[in-house]
């Protein structure tokens, strides 16, 4: 394996990690909500208590909860993606690198304006690897 590509694959640790991590937690929450839940047990229960404008078929609790698994499925599916890009499609790195810088860039700026430290220093990670992916095979191809 080459250097970029090695760079790449590790790249995608902090994504499949982090994606992982998220959907199982809130996985968890359902039946005993500790992570994604309100300090405030009276706002949970109030958004278990509330519908949404768009529908009355589910609470905005439930809704809450089915976002941030179906969020932590998808980061952790991008992560797998760009894994086996980079491990069987080596050849097409310089085409991927710059989709997943985009989409690393991304989630960067949604994580620095809406979350909190921990993703953000992940995804940060992540992005560093995949902006010197590129870098490498740019430079040495």
């Amino acid at each position: 394996m080459k250097t970029a590509q090695i760079t790449f694959i590790a790249g995608t640790v902090p994504f499949i990690y982090l994606g992982a991590m998220h959907a199982i937690i809130a996985f968890k929450d359902i039946e005993h909500p500790n992570y994604f839940t309100p300090l405030n047990d009276k706002v949970r229960s109030m958004m278990q208590e509330t519908t949404l404008r768009i529908t009355n078929k589910t609470s905005m609790w439930k809704a809450w909860l089915g976002f941030n698994i179906s969020h932590g499925l998808g980061i952790f599916t991008f992560g797998i993606i760009m894994l086996l890009l980079g491990l069987l499609c080596f050849d097409q790195l310089k085409l991927m690198a710059p989709i997943a810088i985009a989409f690393s860039t991304t989630y960067l700026w949604l994580s620095v304006k809406f979350w909190f430290n921990k993703p953000t220093i992940g995804i940060t990670i992540g992005l560093q690897l995949f902006i010197l992916s590129y870098i490498l095979l740019l430079l040495l191809n």
